[in-house]
């Protein structure tokens, strides 16, 4: 990775042996585009990404997170914080994105009650404690917090859910939780 000023370029080279040249179509991947076409049968071609970053050097590109794709929120739009303070989301950027890794998937901004803290915490997941080896700071009634969405559905179901921030909330919810339960508990303003 190259860094220049405010532009970041980012290489992804690929190889491939003269047995599969003819078998393969050679595509970028989604935010990249072929830099140069091979001519040669030992086939070595490379893709670039290029994107502006922000003052902290976080890669920033409207509507892409990480130059990938779009992080689109459960009504359509694109995702918006949940939590600044406390730093929120599985990769501690204040979003309810989730990725590798986040088994739990932490995607549903929810607003913190103390019935939800309370049924968490007695089904084995207390927010309530700060942890600092995760960088969890412990949650209070009233803090906005990326919480896993199969967790929220079982809160729903017990009726303890909290309400949610539906443009924070990313649309993968979607796959454990129905649009009309997050709407019906949407935060009143």
């Amino acid at each position: 990775m190259a860094v220049s000023g405010s532009v970041v370029e980012q290489r992804l080279e690929v190889s491939l042996p003269a047995s599969s040249v003819a078998k393969t179509a050679i595509r970028a991947p989604t935010g990249f585009e072929i830099a140069n076409r091979p001519a040669n049968k030992n086939m070595t071609t490379s893709a670039r990404r290029i994107t502006n970053t922000t003052p902290n050097n976080h890669v920033w590109v409207p509507g892409l997170v990480d130059g990938y794709r779009a992080q689109v929120n459960v009504v359509g739009g694109d995702l918006e914080p949940c939590s600044l303070e406390p730093l929120t989301g599985w990769h501690r950027d204040g979003t309810c994105r989730t990725g590798s890794g986040d088994y739990g998937v932490h995607v549903v901004c929810a607003v913190m009650t103390e019935e939800f803290l309370d049924f968490s915490r007695d089904h084995g997941n207390d927010l309530s404690t700060p942890q600092p080896q995760w960088m969890f700071p412990g949650l209070q009634p009233g803090d906005r917090w990326c919480v896993v969405a199969a967790r929220w559905q079982e809160a729903l179901e017990a009726g303890f859910a909290p309400p949610v921030v539906l443009e924070a909330t990313h649309a993968s919810a979607l796959e454990f939780v129905s649009l009309a339960d997050l709407q019906a508990h949407t935060l009143k303003d």
